[in-house]
């Protein structure tokens, strides 16, 4: 899964509305892939399998992990083989991992910080991201910023 990344986040806002949406590329088979979540203070908290495709565009498939991300929780996409493919923290300073698969790894920052009720996004296979306004989960943009 060499092209998995975060492609939306919303984590600013209550934990109802906190979201992961990772996008790979159209049928690319995720079994065995996860999205696994550490603290701010460099914690494991969870391993979670991919869920049900929510939509395909553009030439990606996107999943939708609809999860509290608050506190600052980094994200890490992690494919079958156990390799971390993007490992993300949305707040900065970064802090490296403790325990969990990742021990010892510190996220990458993608440079900006969304604020309440606001998310971050990706157009561009996340070597970029952007505040969005508003949240647009499980609907991957075709192109440019919106």
């Amino acid at each position: 899964m060499p092209d998995a990344y975060v492609s939306e986040a919303s984590y600013a806002g209550t934990p109802s509305t906190d979201f992961v949406e990772v996008a790979v590329s159209a049928g690319t088979d995720v079994s065995g892939c996860s999205v696994q979540l550490y603290t701010q203070m460099g914690n494991w908290i969870v391993t979670m399998p991919f869920p049900v495709l929510s939509t395909s565009v553009a030439g990606k498939d996107v999943y939708l992990f609809e999860t509290n991300l608050s506190g600052g929780t980094a994200v890490v996409i992690v494919d079958d083989t156990g390799t971390a493919m993007q490992f993300v923290s949305f707040y900065d300073p970064l802090v490296t991992s403790i325990d969990g698969d990742l021990a010892g790894q510190t996220p990458s920052y993608p440079g900006v910080t969304a604020t309440s009720g606001d998310s971050i996004q990706s157009d561009d296979g996340g070597l970029s991201y952007y505040v969005q306004s508003a949240r647009t989960q499980a609907a991957f943009p075709v192109s440019g910023r919106g």
